[in-house]
């Protein structure tokens, strides 16, 4: 059964290997580049896309794609990975010609209460790259996570956050 989350602009559904020209689209994006790696290659973005499908499969969390409700477009991807029975782990990418439209922050909400709803979760931890400013904005004055301390890993400057479940 596919899993569906319905927002006031989006569906979050499980993620498919249809989605796939929709992925190449927004990660072969310069702009996008500046934050994650660039893929332009169509079997790269398979092989990517089945792991991902298998992984979830396999272990709690999920992968979802995020579309509009008007066009049924892909236009992004969110996740949420169970670390541990009582944390997991949020990460989401947009394409860049629908940044600005508050569909990321949408997607966020609804993603975070399903998943402290459904796993009984205690946190969820996020991170950034340093220059991803609009990322840092959304995680810290919208949804409400605390900044920690900064990491780096290979050479590049992670900014960390985390968000406690309210009692």
């Amino acid at each position: 059964m596919e899993n569906k989350i319905y927002t006031n602009h989006l569906v979050l559904r499980d993620l498919s290997i249809k989605d796939n020209h929709d992925w190449l689209e927004m990660f072969s994006s310069e702009k996008v580049a500046m934050f994650l790696e660039k893929i332009d290659d169509i079997e790269k973005i398979n092989r990517i896309i089945e792991k991902k499908i298998n992984r979830y499969k396999e272990n709690s969390g999920g992968s979802f794609s995020i579309l509009e409700k008007t066009n049924d477009k892909v236009i992004g991807n969110i996740e949420i990975k169970v670390i541990s029975p009582l944390l997991a782990e949020l990460s989401y990418v947009i394409n860049d010609k629908y940044w600005n439209k508050g569909y990321c922050t949408e997607a966020c909400k609804a993603i975070i209460d399903y998943a402290f709803k459904e796993w009984n979760l205690s946190k969820i931890v996020a991170d950034c790259r340093e220059n991803n400013t609009a990322s840092a904005h959304i995680l810290v004055d919208k949804l409400l996570f605390t900044q920690l301390s900064p990491t780096i890993h290979n050479g590049i400057k992670f900014l960390n956050f985390e968000l406690n479940r309210k009692i």
